[in-house]
């Protein structure tokens, strides 16, 4: 901080720093942030240079994401950016008949965007609890266009965790919705250098239902309310679907099938183009081809053409230059796309972890309630994965809410709540029903024909349905059930049906197998989902294992009555079948470590979901070793790998080095890791607190551990004191690997300590890295000098050389000492200590000792 701002801060009174802390919490960062510009720019020269000066060191400091856009945009455009900020603040002096019209339109877009989102609440999920649609997300730049090789949903909560895990600097620039037109340093390399970094067009991607178009919404809507971009004195938003079935039009034309009362003023309108945004929802449905780097390109208003190149010819500017261009697609759609256009391409993440917790708290109301639930989704894995998803958190709220009313929310009851993303379906489809009063014939007459329905939709990348295709499955589209499934979109005659929420579909699709089965149908559907290589029916798999399970199906019953027996026979048998076969061909890649091994999880994901025990076994046959090292594991992947080895006791080794994980899902396998043989957690980030999650399997009266690789943890020597406490207490442990941890300091004599006890059995210890100096050999050889079991010594790359190096040498070379093997490389040994090393393999033939290079 600069001394002028320092010292102005110092002489604040304590009543005005309470004042600002207040503000903060009132207000939001973003609306805090804004007020604290505002009085510094009317504190006079003197705070404004020195907040300049603040911001330039902080830059030279931490250079976060977001500290080195705005450095960068002001070194940029500095002289232009007060006159922006202006201009989006209070926007552009309009001629009266302008004006006038500009009123009429906004109120036309508040109006369409409220009845977007009250169409959408309303046929979902009844009434909707304030905020919902209109909490904040986490936006952040993404330049991954690659072909993604994995279910949608999956895929994108994998991306998710890891940008919250990693805490790299994509997670320091979190864009709002009102700097999507701002300053970016971070353009494709492809791009000439003097490209200046304030784009024109902009691409919001992310998974379906993650919240493109409510951000688009929350924009609309904050413009015609004056918060935002009044630079731009007109908003076109215009739907791809509503589009599709326009074939040759003009850019007039097009802007007048949507706002014909525009039709007097639209020539004066655009013939101010830098005042003019285009939104453009939905590409990933448009039946129009795009290519944005097409050579066809259009640069009349008058010409006619496609929709396709009138769009391209927009964000290419080659049309209305000056313009700009706001575009939302499913991720899975740009993937494809070639983005060659000047674009900028930020991706919707979903919920931040306090925004989850605010979801949640809005929902119960009452805050100990909500804490309970919460605390309860964060232990399931299996349903805090998806909750970055709006509307996941609403199925989670509401199944969990039924369970509320019929009894308290406590320990006692976690384990009658739902464990398994069936369970939670099966509920969510229950508690719909619940509320219906027709007969358990047309029940399943309906959820019959919506599952085959749903089944074709899969098969086909299908997500949007018309309605021949309804009737085709004898959908009935005047059902009241059917809204609750379903919400219909568009106007005739292109009204379309939609599945509320993603995993509806896959759910459906997997149910209609157990009410309808069909051999051929069920072998035909498997088939489909094996070809597929972006494993896109993966959740549908899930589905089909989980409702074999008799305690999830037993959620249904009351609603579909009894089904067949027979069928569930055969169709678990299939599926088993299926799954035990999959198991075996994935296992023996994982010997390579760079080997995807997120279809050998996805079989874990379906075993999980059976909650089947003896099929665990089956299904690994004889591979007891889980080598899942350099895996990315989200907490969806540790649930379900905590089952597998809660399930399998005869596991022997579990290999997670270099995989990246929440250290609180370590927690979910230490019941269970004391079974294993084989334990290998090099590099996981575990940090303190993590070895406290597996110090209890050495501790286990019946630990089978003999392995525990922990090496590039960034331990300190306060782990030593649990695995001090742990050594004392196993008697199976003969690899110990501590290596390039900073582990010594004042509690490393613990270890030590622990290493000289008559129960230590540890044969191999690895402490090679750990900060040692020669002042460590005083508790090195105390902790040799009484131990019968070590035969190998690993000292390399510390710093032994010194007066204190001969306490380790004279320790070893006593005939008491059993260590057979002494690495001691790279400890920048003095030619007086090597030759008192030579002189010690003369004396001990039978030591190896390795400090030659």
């Amino acid at each position: 901080m600069s001394g002028e701002l320092e010292r102005r801060y110092a002489g604040t009174s304590a009543g005005a720093r309470k004042k600002y802390e207040q503000m903060r919490k009132d207000l939001g960062i973003f609306a805090f942030s804004e007020k604290m510009v505002q009085d510094i720019m009317e504190g006079g020269r003197e705070t404004i240079v020195a907040f300049w000066e603040c911001l330039y060191k902080m830059y030279g400091y931490h250079s976060c994401g977001n500290l080195s856009c705005l450095v960068h945009e002001l070194e940029n455009v500095g002289d232009t950016l007060m006159q922006q900020i202006q201009q989006d603040k209070y926007g552009h002096s309009l001629p009266p008949e302008l004006k006038d019209i500009q009123e009429r339109h906004k109120q036309h877009l508040l109006g369409y965007a409220e009845n977007v989102v009250g169409c959408r609440t309303s046929t979902c999920m009844g009434d909707v609890h304030h905020g919902e649609h209109y909490m904040d997300m986490m936006v952040v730049y993404s330049e991954d266009l690659h072909r993604r090789s994995q279910h949608e949903l999956l895929e994108s909560g994998v991306r998710h965790e890891s940008c919250l895990l990693r805490h790299g600097q994509r997670l320091n620039e979190l864009i709002s919705h009102d700097r999507l037109f701002r300053w970016s340093q971070r353009w494709p390399q492809q791009w000439p250098q003097d490209f200046k970094g304030v784009p024109h067009s902009v691409m919001v991607t992310g998974a379906a239902r993650v919240g493109k178009t409510t951000l688009i919404e929350r924009l609309v809507c904050d413009w015609v309310s004056g918060k935002i971009y009044q630079r731009f004195s007109f908003i076109f938003y215009f739907r791809f679907r509503e589009l599709n079935r326009l074939d040759k039009v003009s850019l007039e034309a097009m802007i007048l099938h949507v706002y014909p009362y525009l039709h007097s003023q639209l020539t004066g309108i655009l013939q101010a183009p830098e005042r003019i945004l285009f939104i453009f929802d939905g590409l990933d449905e448009s039946v129009h081809p795009i290519n944005f780097i097409s050579c066809r390109l259009c640069s009349n208003i008058s010409q006619v053409e496609s929709v396709g190149v009138i769009v391209v010819s927009l964000v290419r500017q080659s049309l209305l230059k000056g313009c700009s261009v706001l575009m939302t697609s499913k991720t899975s759609r740009v993937t494809r796309a070639d983005i060659g256009a000047p674009m900028r391409v930020v991706e919707i993440m979903g919920f931040r972890p306090k925004d989850k917790e605010l979801y949640f708290q809005n929902y119960f109301k009452e805050k100990t309630l909500s804490d309970q639930v919460l605390r309860y989704v964060k232990t399931n894995g299996a349903l805090y994965s998806f909750c970055y998803i709006p509307t996941f958190c609403r199925i989670v709220c509401e199944v969990l809410s039924l369970h509320c009313k019929d009894q308290p929310m406590n320990d006692q009851n976690f384990p009658s709540l739902p464990k398994t993303l069936t369970q939670l379906m099966a509920g969510f489809v229950g508690q719909i029903l619940s509320g219906h009063k027709q007969d358990k014939g047309h029940i399943r007459k309906l959820l019959t024909s919506l599952g085959w329905m749903a089944d074709y939709g899969l098969a086909n990348n299908i997500q949007d349905f018309q309605e021949n295709v309804l009737a085709k499955y004898n959908v009935d589209v005047t059902s009241d059930l059917l809204q609750l499934f379903m919400f219909k979109t568009g106007r005739p005659p292109d009204v379309t049906f939609s599945f509320l929420h993603l995993l509806l579909p896959e759910f459906l699709a997997a149910l209609v197998h157990y009410m309808n089965y069909s051999p051929e149908k069920l072998y035909i559907s498997l088939g489909k989902a094996k070809s597929y290589k972006n494993c896109h029916l993966e959740l549908f798999l899930c589905f089909l294992c989980g409702l074999s399970d008799q305690s999830t199906r037993a959620i249904l019953s009351p609603y579909l009555g009894n089904l067949s027996s027979r069928a569930i026979t055969r169709a678990i048998k299939c599926v088993s079948t299926w799954l035990i076969q999959r198991a075996n061909k994935e296992a023996p890649k994982l010997k390579g470590y760079v080997y995807d091994k997120r279809r050998y999880l996805t079989v874990f994901y379906c075993l999980n979901e059976m909650q089947n025990k003896d099929l665990v076994k089956e299904a690994l046959g004889s591979n007891y070793r889980l080598l899942l090292s350099y895996a990315f594991l989200t907490r969806l992947d540790c649930q379900a790998l905590s089952f597998i080895l809660e399930s399998c006791k005869d596991i022997e080794e579990l290999d997670l080095n270099y995989c990246t994980l929440h250290l609180d899902c370590l927690g979910k396998f230490t019941a269970h890791l004391h079974n294993l043989t084989h334990i290998r957690l090099r590099s996981i980030r575990m940090e303190d607190d993590g070895i406290q999650s597996v110090c209890p399997a050495l501790i286990h009266p019946e630990s089978k551990v003999q392995t525990l690789g922990l090496g590039w943890n960034k331990l300190t020597d306060f782990s030593c004191i649990h695995l001090a406490s742990a050594i004392r207490n196993n008697r199976s442990l003969k690899t110990l690997e501590l290596s390039h941890n900073p582990l010594y300091g004042p509690h490393f004599s613990d270890l030590m300590d622990a290493l000289s006890t008559p129960a230590c059995g540890i044969e191999e210890l690895f402490l090679e890295s750990i900060g040692l100096t020669h002042k460590s050999c005083i508790l090195l050889a105390s902790g040799i000098k009484n131990n019968r079991s070590l035969r190998k010594l690993h000292l390399c790359r510390n710093s032994l050389s010194g007066s204190h190096f001969s306490y380790l040498l004279s320790t070893v070379s006593k005939p008491a000492c059993r260590i057979e093997e002494l690495h001691i490389r790279n400890n920048g040994l003095s030619e007086r200590e090597t030759e008192q090393l030579r002189k010690l393999e003369t004396k001990k033939p039978n030591l190896k000792l390795h400090y030659r290079y």
